[in-house]
């Protein structure tokens, strides 16, 4: 029995022993993925280098985006002593802007000194793009349109979407975002401008009948680097929203409209390697809003602390998130918090749970089925590079999620964890980079299929 085999009977007698006691398993998963001691990551990189100085740094490939916008993201500058594991971080951070199919840095002999070839591959950029979305990931709430984006506007990896929505929740949205404004100093700014109409969350566990409410949301999202990892946004918004006549008493005021502004502050540590898909590294976000300035009919206060965690052991990753909301004040019917929709339990995922505050604990182990490789499509009408060096590849992996709204005069109680458990497969895909097939059995041994984009957490 190799090592794999091992760990899986493992997880699997661990799950069936302890799944009725969700908060203690999740306590003692969350620690220990949080404290175990290892490499972060492996070099893979020859050392044949380490100890040179960095003559030069040489790109290629990048037809569309400035040389600055990738050598910004590198750890290592001219002048530099070369540590191949420094340039490992380096090529992924690079790969993290979205803007590269492959990212590559070779190491070159210049005398006494080393020069740095960095080859990319870019993606394709601007294009028009289908909207199909399934909204609060259920595949009944279909919204579909079009519109138009930017991810690499002029070549500085600014991002500018526009799109008109139909379907479950019509609308429209425009979004603009700039991660790198300055050079020695480091902003990002963020614009949004949203409207959409959608079915109320709030008529699903209510006896009011179905009913739809109107939404234009606008923000504005602005703050410093302090360092590569460490960064902090001031936020500013207003959202206007709208009910029908006959529910106006369950609008703040007894008004069927209400307008509300919001100011908040975001902090956030992250230092993972692949954000799509992490092996190693911290996510660490707390964000604090008051929404309701100038409003006396609106004031309340949020409070949302996410954590998250990565070692890769041996080839095998481990992860964990601890994850809560917290509500101080009355919220309106349109701002409850719920388990259920963008946030879910998997074996418990078609569930709705509501309330005003919210608390989420998961665990994964994963393991490589077909390590990371890479293909080469023809291009057809798209730019020669967006179909070359093409990255994929499959995981495994086993899961436990746990979680619990409270409020409203329901308190937070070990006993109204939700958990589930179960084990799925993780397709590596160039552009959608993860799509996750999952099978997974609530406490009762009752089962569900998953299939999501993008990673769980």
């Amino acid at each position: 029995m190799n090592v794999t085999q091992k760990i899986l009977k493992v997880s699997s007698c661990f799950f069936k022993r302890f799944i009725k006691k969700p908060l203690y398993l999740s306590a003692v998963i969350v620690i220990l993925s949080f404290i175990l001691p290892g490499k972060a990551h492996a070099d893979r990189l020859t050392a044949t280098y380490n100890g040179r100085v960095i003559s030069k740094i040489i790109v290629n490939g990048n037809r569309v985006t400035k040389r600055h916008v990738i050598t910004r993201e590198m750890l290592l500058k001219t002048g530099d002593v070369y540590i191949d594991s420094l340039a490992d971080l380096s090529s992924k951070r690079i790969y993290n802007t979205y803007l590269f199919n492959n990212v590559e840095i070779i190491p070159l002999p210049d005398n006494d000194d080393v020069a740095l070839l960095v080859n990319v591959t870019e993606r394709w950029f601007y294009y028009p793009f289908p909207v199909l979305r399934f909204e609060d990931r259920d595949y009944s709430k279909i919204t579909y349109g079009g519109g138009l984006a930017d991810v690499n506007f002029m070549g500085e990896n600014i991002n500018l979407f526009g799109s008109v929505f139909f379907g479950n929740r019509p609308g429209y949205l425009f979004q603009f975002y700039d991660p790198w404004i300055g050079d020695k100093r480091r902003y990002s700014v963020a614009l949004n401008f949203r409207q959409y109409i959608l079915s109320s969350k709030y008529a699903i566990n209510h006896p009011t009948g179905d009913f739809d409410e109107r939404h234009f949301l606008s923000s504005i999202t602005a703050g410093p680097y302090w360092n590569r990892y460490f960064y902090s946004t001031v936020i500013l918004m207003y959202g206007h929203t709208s009910v029908p006549a006959r529910l106006a008493g369950l609008m703040p005021g007894g008004h069927k409209t209400t307008d509300v502004f919001g100011a908040g502050l975001k902090t956030t540590f992250d230092n993972r390697d692949l954000i799509a898909y992490p092996a190693a590294g911290w996510y660490l976000q707390l964000t604090l809003m008051q929404q309701g300035i100038g409003n006396k009919n609106v004031d309340y206060q949020q409070i949302v602390a996410d954590i998250r965690h990565y070692e890769t052991h041996h080839g095998i990753t481990f992860a964990a998130r601890a994850y809560t909301f917290k509500t101080f004040g009355t919220l309106p019917i349109y701002d409850h918090v719920y388990i259920g929709f963008l946030e879910r339990i998997r074996g418990h995922f078609n569930e709705v749970y509501e309330g005003a505050n919210r608390m989420i604990l998961g665990f994964e182990t994963r393991f490589t089925l077909i390590p990371e490789k890479q293909i080469s499509l023809p291009s057809g009408f798209l730019t020669p590079s967006a179909t070359q060096n093409l990255k994929y590849g499959l995981n495994a992996a086993l899961f436990f999620d746990s979680g619990q709204v409270w409020g409203y005069g329901k308190a937070l109680k070990f006993a109204d964890f939700v958990s589930g458990f179960g084990a799925g497969l993780h397709f590596r895909l160039p552009y959608v980079e993860v799509l996750r097939t999952e099978i997974a059995f609530n406490e009762h041994g009752q089962s569900e299929f998953i299939f999501e984009l993008q990673t769980a957490f």
